[in-house]
C-alpha cells in the first residue's frame, strides 16, 4: 500500500500555479489552511519562502494529501539537497483530524533584518 502524507503548500505548488502538477495526479486537496501566527513569507524572486518571523503572522496556503513516495522528488524541486529549503513538521489551522503537524518546506537561507513579511503568495506575488 502506498503511504500518504499531508503537505502544506503556499507558493508555486498551489492550485493554478506553475508547479502544481508536481504534487502528482493522485494528490487530494484537503482544504485551505494557515500556519500558526509565527511565520512570514519572503519574496525569493518569483517564488516565496516560509520563515519563522517575529512578529509573525498566519501564512495562508493549501493542505494536500500526497504519496509519501513523492517526497524525494519534491525535496529535489525545493532544493533540499542544496540547502535552500528544509522540510519540517509544521502546525496548521484548522488542524487535520489526528494530525498534530504536517510537512512544509521552510526557507533556510538568510533573510534581511528589515525584511517585510507577507501572509500569502498570489499570482501578483507576495501579499502583506
Amino acid at each position: 500500500m502506498n503511504s500518504r502524507v499531508l503537505l502544506f503548500v503556499y507558493g508555486t505548488l498551489k492550485r493554478g500555479f506553475p508547479q502544481h502538477s508536481l504534487l502528482g495526479e493522485d494528490a487530494v486537496f484537503r482544504g485551505a489552511v494557515r500556519t500558526e501566527p509565527s511565520f512570514g513569507l519572503v519574496d525569493c524572486g518569483g517564488f516565496p519562502g516560509l520563515v519563522e518571523a517575529e512578529p509573525g503572522q498566519a501564512v495562508r496556503g493549501e493542505l494536500w494529501e500526497v504519496s509519501e513516495a513523492l517526497l524525494p522528488a519534491l525535496d529535489t524541486y525545493e532544493g533540499v539537497p542544496e540547502g535552500e529549503y528544509v522540510r519540517l513538521r509544521t502546525a496548521v489551522q484548522p488542524s487535520p483530524p489526528g494530525e498534530g503537524t504536517v510537512w512544509a518546506y521552510h526557507y533556510s537561507r538568510e533573510t534581511g533584518t528589515d525584511e517585510e513579511y507577507g501572509a500569502e503568495w498570489t499570482a501578483a506575488g507576495l501579499q502583506r
